[in-house]
């Protein structure tokens, strides 16, 4: 949950915020300003389910890119020149358009999408981006849930109404997110979805937004506590959060840039991801750094590429500074299991190797 969450339509619910991160509509104009222009042009249009998507390049190491087929490295090719707009892409070739799904989903690429940011911008609560694209974007996306979704009623060309729509609706998230918080102190309690129906009902009634008769019976906060917000965006959101709740709010001088800090001093975490397929039954292939390799059982492929993950992310984390790296493996398979086989079809296995330690000359 923060600023770069996508603003969405949920099921069942209307207006979701996340839990997918897309870049804010505000930075990708204020970093390639030469989107405005199509951005513009998709306001003038009829809307779509990929209005206001661009597609973005973020980093492959060797091993993925080598994993890819022939259209996500066409794709990846595209978008090193620059973001893709996903609805001319899909018009053009849906193949290629389909690849950089693959790519987003694979964490190489990443979508844009209407923000809190965005409606920050919107509000006059910030203008670090560009303002003109986040009342674009915010129009459009109004357009989109209304005529894609069924869902809105706000009034045309006004961007205000779903920015406020928007800005509201993190708050309301952000007080039912410190509630459940406030439960979740019972070690007793197991049951999530049930957290989670307390905690949004326990977070209306405070806030005064249920019907329920708060004459008849009451709950607060603890009036004694502080809440202690930090973040770059604290300052837009938290104010009210405390307000409706009733309790003191502490925004830490430096608390801004908290968060930043906290990543970069706390400790350093770099990844390795090496891919196995089987291109033919009964052989494995592992796709390294130093080129592919064929093995004849899917263990010893396995152990081939918890190997090589695991020695390449240590090698990054000791480039970036740390000391006592601790390394840890993970395995995201896929396969389908078959009524004529005993053993399930195996397709590809994804190793990624997460090696983490303290930088350099910190103290503990």
């Amino acid at each position: 949950l923060g600023g770069d969450s996508e603003a969405r339509f949920q099921g069942g619910q209307g207006l979701g915020i996340g839990p997918r991160r897309v870049i804010p509509m505000s930075l990708l104009v204020h970093t390639w300003p030469e989107t405005l222009e199509s951005l513009q042009q998709q306001a003038a249009a009829a809307v779509t389910a990929r209005s206001n998507r661009y597609a973005v390049q973020l980093f492959a190491d060797d091993s993925q890119r080598q994993a890819f087929t022939p259209a996500e490295s066409e794709a990846w090719t595209r978008l090193e020149k620059g973001p893709v707009e996903l609805e001319e892409l899909a018009c053009q070739d849906r193949e290629l358009a389909r690849a950089v799904a693959r790519l987003v989903r694979s964490g190489t690429a990443i979508y844009s999408g209407f923000t809190p940011t965005d409606a920050a911008h919107v509000l006059g609560l910030t203008d670090h981006w560009s303002t003109a694209a986040a009342r674009l974007a915010a129009t459009t996306w109004a357009r989109q849930m209304r005529q894609v979704y069924g869902w809105g009623d706000f009034e045309s060309h006004d961007p205000v109404g779903p920015s406020q729509a928007v800005h509201e609706k993190l708050i309301a998230i952000i007080m039912q997110t410190l509630i459940r918080a406030c439960l979740a102190t019972d070690p007793g309690q197991r049951d999530s979805r049930e957290l989670e129906r307390a905690a949004r009902l326990f977070a209306d009634w405070i806030s005064g937004t249920s019907r329920i008769d708060s004459g008849i019976f009451s709950l607060n906060l603890d009036r004694e506590r502080t809440l202690v917000a930090v973040g770059a965006a604290a300052r837009f959101y938290y104010p009210a959060a405390a307000e409706k709740f009733d309790i003191h709010l502490a925004l830490p001088e430096h608390g801004a840039v908290a968060n930043a800090v906290g990543a970069v001093a706390g400790s350093i975490v770099q990844r390795t991801h090496i891919t196995i397929t089987q291109p033919h039954q009964g052989v494995y292939r592992v796709y390294g750094s130093a080129g592919p390799a064929d093995h004849a059982d899917l263990a010893s492929a396995l152990s081939q590429a918890e190997c090589w993950a695991s020695a390449s992310a240590r090698e990054k984390a000791l480039q970036a500074g740390a000391v006592v790296i601790d390394t840890v493996i993970s395995h995201q398979h896929q396969s389908v299991a078959s009524e004529e086989q005993e053993n399930p079809v195996f397709f590809e296995c994804r190793v990624t190797a997460t090696a983490s330690g303290r930088p350099g000359g910190t103290t503990t």
